[in-house]
C-alpha cells in the first residue's frame, strides 16, 4: 500500500476488466442495478467534464486530508460525495 503515498486521491474503477465481479450470476437487481450505475456514469462524465471514464460511485477511496480539505463544505454525504472529491482534488 505504499503506492498510495504518491496520490492524492485513489478511487477504484468498478468498470475495468481487471476488476470484473467474481459473481456471474446476475439477478434482474443487479442487472438493473448495473445499468443505472453505467447511465449516471455517463451523464456525470458528460456534465461535468471530470475526466473519469467509467465508474465514479464505487465507495472505496483513499485520500490525503489537507487544510483545504478540511475547510470544505462538501454538499455531499452519500451517493455523490465521491463526485464531489473529484471535483475537489481536480482544483487543487
Amino acid at each position: 500500500m505504499d503506492f498510495l503515498k504518491d496520490f492524492d486521491l485513489v478511487i477504484v474503477n468498478r468498470k475495468l476488466k481487471e476488476s470484473s465481479e467474481v459473481d456471474r450470476n446476475k439477478n434482474l437487481y443487479k442487472i438493473s442495478r448495473n445499468l443505472i450505475s453505467n447511465f449516471l456514469g455517463k451523464i456525470i462524465e458528460n456534465k461535468l467534464k471530470l475526466g473519469v471514464k467509467g465508474d465514479t460511485q464505487a465507495g472505496l477511496k483513499a485520500f490525503k486530508i489537507s487544510d483545504n480539505f478540511k475547510k470544505n463544505k462538501f454538499l455531499s454525504k452519500y451517493y455523490f460525495f465521491d463526485i464531489e472529491l473529484i471535483s475537489f482534488f481536480r482544483k487543487f
